[in-house]
């Protein structure tokens, strides 16, 4: 057990990693050659993409991924493959649908949604609208296929298309930033391009014959708000070097926990579940340690703005300190995946979120801006403990599934042997029956002679 989900979570949490690198490099080759307004632009962007496009991708993905892993446990071979059908289907018709929602009203949600300034309105906008014509179905074919992979116990190449497509980008961004002189533009269609190459591969892999399944407030004024935006943007960065190996080990335990559960070995998926969750907690916490005890150093390697380093210290501190938490959050989410607990599922995800919309519109009254980086530490707190008392219930609930299907398997065998002893007793009781009868048989036949 312990090696399988080292196979499955490993490279799950190193291709998980490399996207967080590469978010950072992407954040820097910005601010080299565009500055502190394309830090800004892609700050206030970001957000949006991780709302839309990727969140729909992950969700579509994960989702299919667990019931395809239950699909492949109970060897339900050709439904997988319809239901990855389906997958494919509604992916495109996403990744078409989320770009003609934001093309048209771009401009409005960056002034009035998102709070850009009109300074780097025009940066933005053209950054904004190349990314949201090309990448939601990049996403798609990317992020919302890698759970698959997984499933199909190639994790290997989901860490190689991950990797591959943040190494592209990576080059790409001097490419067409500096030596073509794109600028925001360039960096968007680094990024698009290197997703569509990565994404056809995926695609040649899928189609090919041998695969398994084929188939918020304004909070402007109390900071200057360029600087704030482009603060919050690394301070997000920096936590998605925390977050994206946590979600990896967490879709790494999925198809495991998902096979284990279609044989109902509910023993195996606890073990599982507790290898899952010390690796993840003992992994973020580590990392959330340097990142609140060096975020001034973190912060300087990409803004050498003084005000934007300290800003962004100060988020870093709040956003890490209890984020290493949301670990039993994301094994969690894939449990209550596994079991079909749909509302449960639904509740969790959107129980941080709301914690922290509720703890920005309060705790800001009391205590200035700082209360807006606070509301991140105590929704981690409470939603990290809610998700561990959550995994600590699913693991006792399989440890009395493996208990019933034991109990089941031994009164299935004493009713065998109960039946073999009526079976004998019945036997020999017709036998003491039938020898008066054939005694009076052997008289009447004297008589007659």
């Amino acid at each position: 057990m312990g090696s399988l989900l080292l196979w499955l979570c490993l490279p799950t949490a190193v291709s998980m990693s490399v996207n967080a690198f590469y978010n950072l490099a992407d954040s820097y080759f910005i601010g080299k050659f565009i500055g502190d307004d394309g830090l800004t632009s892609i700050s206030l962007i970001s957000p949006l993409e991780m709302l839309l496009p990727l969140a729909l991708a992950f969700m579509e993905g994960v989702s299919t991924g667990a019931l395809i892993s239950v699909l492949l446990g109970k060897n339900k071979i050709q439904e997988a493959r319809l239901l990855m059908g389906h997958f494919m289907l509604l992916g495109v018709s996403l990744g078409v649908l989320v770009s003609l929602v934001l093309l048209p009203n771009m401009e409005w949600i960056l002034l009035n949604v998102l709070g850009c300034s009109e300074e780097v309105l025009p940066t933005a906008l053209v950054y904004s609208r190349v990314i949201f014509l090309f990448s939601p179905i990049g996403y798609f074919l990317i992020m919302g296929t890698l759970p698959l992979l997984r499933v199909e116990n190639r994790a290997t190449i989901a860490m190689l298309a991950q990797a591959t497509a943040a190494i592209l980008n990576v080059i790409g961004d001097p490419i067409f930033m500096g030596a073509l002189d794109l600028g925001m533009s360039g960096a968007a269609v680094s990024t698009s391009l290197s997703q569509y190459l990565v994404g056809a591969f995926i695609l040649w892999f899928y189609l090919r014959p041998k695969t398994t399944s084929s188939i918020s407030p304004d909070f402007k004024g109390m900071v200057r708000g360029d600087i704030l935006v482009a603060a919050n943007g690394l301070a997000a960065r920096f936590a998605s070097m925390l977050f994206m190996p946590m979600v990896g080990i967490a879709q790494g335990m999925g198809p495991v926990l998902g096979f284990n559960h279609g044989q109902r070995k509910g023993h195996r998926m606890r073990h599982a579940t507790t290898l899952g969750l010390l690796a993840a907690h003992a992994f973020t916490l580590c990392v959330s340690i340097l990142a609140v005890l060096f975020p001034e150093h973190l912060a300087g390697l990409f803004s050498e703005d003084p005000e934007v380093v300290a800003v962004a210290a100060t988020m870093t501190r709040y956003m890490l300190g209890a984020a290493w938490l949301q670990s039993s959050v994301q094994i969690a989410n894939v449990i209550t995946q596994v079991y079909h607990h749909v509302w449960v599922n639904v509740t969790l995800a959107l129980f941080r979120p709301a914690l922290i919309i509720a703890m920005i519109l309060i705790l800001p009254v009391f205590m200035g801006v700082d209360g807006v980086w606070q509301a991140f530490f105590f929704a981690d707190l409470t939603s990290g403990l809610a998700g561990l008392a959550l995994c600590l219930w699913y693991m006792s609930h399989m440890v009395r599934t493996s208990t019933e299907q034991v109990e089941d398997t031994e009164a299935e065998g004493e009713g065998e042997g109960e039946g073999e002893e009526v079976d004998v007793e019945s036997q020999r009781h017709n036998t003491l029956a039938s020898e008066p009868a054939a005694v009076d048989a052997e008289l009447d036949e004297a008589d007659r002679v």
